[in-house]
């Protein structure tokens, strides 16, 4: 009869009042009371009391007794409780007396503007920022008791994550015993791994956490993992990965396509720690760490991402390669350690597929990839490039995706152009090598082509042609006589021998610094000389070089300066075109002497009468000719050394002038005693290169746009682009030259007149596409 009036006396407003107080003051025997009386039964639901523990006991209360009677709310096991109880704890003396004598209709306004049973909670009620925060309602499931219990507590560490933050007292609520088995699994997979992450790094605690609780398990895998091993080295990874991310990737992964997503993430860190210069804590976890254990599809492509590692690491030293081989070693091992992981790919259909790609970019992405298939093939394909990086690093800096785009994206001419880099290598290296390493080297390219199929596309000529010309340019005689010389059947033809000792000749002439073919480096170019003529070919162009040494060794008995002060050099020799004569000491050794011309053809023809001796030629010796030259032939052959002399001075202006006021003005007149006089001279000055000119190719023009300053504007310097249009303008004379040159030289000589044109042209076509 008393509860009944109890009942009838309190209504609705005042008993959530009376709840709201006892939760924020943690007395919980009064609530549990409160929320087994008929009173609460007949006018609150579960939800409601639910709700109010949830909102008002303190964020950092303890625990285990409101816990303890969330659990029976929610399983419905709340102790009935005696009238005479229940009447007591309703007393003036067990209620604020504001409270105990409150009006129901005033406690009905305070219920409604003071939210009480709202979704939103502040902050400021817990000593903490004054921010509004939204908390999720528990749901009562009346079929569930315990999935009622785990709403709740979800909702509640969510809320006291939101609002306190403190991973330590959510933990504390979760350590309680009995709660259910989804709530154990949540915690041991997402909390504790955060926990053990904050522990192991105390500098995290240091900033506020990007991700909430209920972040962690919404939230794309990859942005968690990013967090979570942001601190990670060498020798901490397989640690941090095993006890922090592997419990949590377990846990929010399920069956299916949703568990390889949520691995895939991880394995795609893998990757792209190795592109970001990471390799050696990649290798250090794969070394260490097996795998995830959750089925063979995921094992397959945590393999996968071992190869990609390889693949995307941009390094090349010898450590990273050391770590790229013990990835792929112990992908190997893996593969072999499970039997139940199958691939078809084979070496032929991991090239086939390699052919539906237009790029390296789109070839490399994973998993999508076909040298990311995990088969002995791909392992083996891997291997191949992983040798020959480590191989070619030896020479020049190379990675494996260099590897990987010379086979399957390189033309002929790319692995060519390729190819003569590494050999010619480090400039340093280069004049110092070794037999032993040269013979090293040449073994190992022809790996390189045949095995590696790195450079796949060159044929065998390619690269004899390109050892021969580097052999021969580093003066390693001896050994280019053992490879291309002495064998029963040389590699290659004389007409390519011919061709590497000509050029090699031609650049050991040029930089001997004097005219003495018994000793340095015209010593050279006479042996590379002698290596195939006369025994193996006996061409004019050979034999024109071996008349130009023998002439250039006689020069050097005597003294002789073509420029001041300067013994004579064989380059200077080359360049003056016609040294022989003695005028054209005169003319070297006064600068200015060409301009002269007038003087000059008088000297000579006074020295021809006095002296009466035939002038040689330095290349063709003119036969036939009467010692007694007409006095306008004299004045022809003349006007020819100026204009030689003209071209060693670097004055092509004036050449260019004497070619065509004195020399084509009168060409008819002048072969009909010296049908080679026009041409030879007008072929000598087209095809002069000056030893002054600038270094114009496209590469250095390109090099020098990019490197101004930001001050300076991009784009080609005004100097540059002065440079190349002198430069221009004096080929396109050359080539007008060598163009009359053609109309008047003999038929056997119209291809190498040509060669030099068209090399021109090519030369003036690239200079003007670069400054566009």
């Amino acid at each position: 009869m008393r509860l009944l009036v109890m009942a009838e006396s309190i209504q609705n407003a005042k008993l959530l009042l009376y709840a709201v107080y006892w939760s924020s003051i943690e007395n919980y025997e009064n609530l549990r009371v409160l929320f087994s009386s008929s009173s609460w039964i007949s006018t609150s639901s579960t939800a409601d009391a639910l709700h109010i523990i949830l909102k008002y006991v303190p964020p950092t209360a303890d625990p285990e007794p409101y816990v303890s009677l969330v659990s029976d709310i929610s399983y419905g096991t709340l102790s009935s409780t005696a009238d005479d109880e229940i009447e007591s704890r309703f007393t003036s003396e067990a209620l604020p007396a504001a409270l105990y004598d409150l009006d129901e209709s005033i406690a009905s306004t305070l219920i409604t503007r003071m939210a009480i049973l709202s979704s939103t909670v502040n902050t400021i009620l817990y000593q903490n920022d004054s921010d509004i925060v939204t908390i999720t309602k528990p749901v009562v499931y009346e079929s569930d008791p315990a999935m009622t219990f785990s709403s709740w507590l979800f909702a509640r560490i969510y809320m006291v994550d939101s609002t306190v933050g403190i991973i330590d007292v959510v933990d504390k609520i979760l350590s309680v015993s009995s709660i259910p088995e989804t709530v154990v699994r949540w915690r041991n997979g997402v909390l504790l791994p955060l926990k053990k992450f904050c522990d192991l790094y105390p500098e995290a605690r240091d900033f506020p956490r990007p991700f909430s609780l209920h972040d962690l398990t919404s939230t794309d895998p990859a942005q968690i993992i990013a967090y979570l091993l942001q601190y990670c080295n060498s020798q901490t990874i397989v640690r941090d990965i095993t006890t922090v991310l592997v419990p949590y990737i377990e846990m929010i992964s399920e069956s299916g396509q949703q568990k390889l997503h949520a691995w895939r993430r991880l394995f795609e860190w893998i990757i792209q720690a190795s592109e970001s210069h990471n390799v050696h804590v990649v290798g250090s976890l794969i070394r260490s760490w097996d795998g995830p254990d959750a089925g063979a599809e995921v094992q397959l492509e945590y393999m996968s991402a071992m190869i990609a590692a390889c693949y995307k690491c941009p390094d090349c030293s010898t450590e990273v390669f050391d770590s790229l081989r013990h990835i792929q070693k112990r992908a190997s091992n893996l593969l072999s350690s499970y039997p139940g992981i199958k691939s078809a790919s084979t070496d032929i259909s991991i090239v086939e597929s390699m052919q539906h790609f237009s790029n390296i970019e789109e070839a490399l992405e994973f998993p999508a990839s076909p040298l990311f298939s995990v088969s002995p093939a791909s392992i083996q394909i891997l291997d191949h490039f992983l040798t020959s990086a480590s191989m070619i690093s030896a020479y020049i800096p190379v990675n494996i995706r260099k590897m990987t785009e010379l086979r399957f994206f390189s033309s002929h001419e790319s692995q060519f152009q390729f190819l003569l880099k590494m050999v010619k290598g480090d400039p340093k290296q280069f004049a110092y090598r070794d037999d032993t390493n040269w013979r090293g080297l040449r073994s190992g390219t022809r790996w390189l082509k045949n095995k590696s199929l790195v450079l796949g596309k060159l044929s065998e000529a390619d690269i004899d042609n390109i050892f021969l010309g580097a052999l021969l340019e580093s003066g390693r005689i001896s050994l280019a006589t053992q490879l291309y010389v002495d064998p029963l059947h040389p590699p290659l033809a004389p007409e390519d021998m011919e061709k590497h000792v000509l050029k090699s000749f031609q650049e050991h002439y040029d930089t001997a610094s004097n005219c003495n073919a018994t000793r340095g480096s015209l010593k050279v170019a006479s042996q590379i000389l002698h290596l195939v003529y006369p025994a193996i070919s006996a061409s004019e162009n050979l034999y024109k070089a071996d008349i130009l040494l023998k002439a250039t060794h006689e020069i050097s008995k005597y003294s002789l300066t073509l420029v001041p002060g300067i013994p004579v050099t064989p380059h200077q020799l080359r360049t003056n075109g016609n040294p022989e004569e003695i005028v054209s000491q005169v003319l070297q050794s006064n600068e200015k002497a060409y301009l002269q011309a007038d003087v000059m053809i008088s000297i000579a023809q006074n020295l021809t009468v006095g002296f009466g001796l035939e002038a040689l030629q330095s290349s063709v010796v003119l036969k036939g000719e009467n010692l007694e030259l007409e006095s306008s032939v004299i004045a022809d052959r003349i006007t020819r050394m100026c204009i030689y002399s003209a071209l060693a001075s670097d004055d092509f202006k004036t050449a260019y002038d004497y070619c065509m006021a004195r020399l084509w003005t009168r060409v008819e007149e002048i072969s009909k005693t010296d049908v080679d006089l026009v041409w030879q001279t007008f072929y000598a000055a087209g095809r002069y290169v000056s030893p002054n000119s600038p270094q114009l190719t496209p590469q250095v023009i390109r090099e020098m746009g990019n490197n101004r300053t930001s001050l300076m504007g991009r784009g080609i310097p005004p100097m540059m682009m002065l440079q190349i249009s002198n430069r221009v303008k004096a080929m396109r004379l050359q080539m007008d030259l060598l163009a009359r040159a053609m109309d008047l030289c003999p038929d056997q000589n119209i291809r190498e007149v040509l060669n030099v044109w068209h090399n021109f042209e090519l030369e003036v076509t690239q200079l003007v596409a670069s400054v566009r």
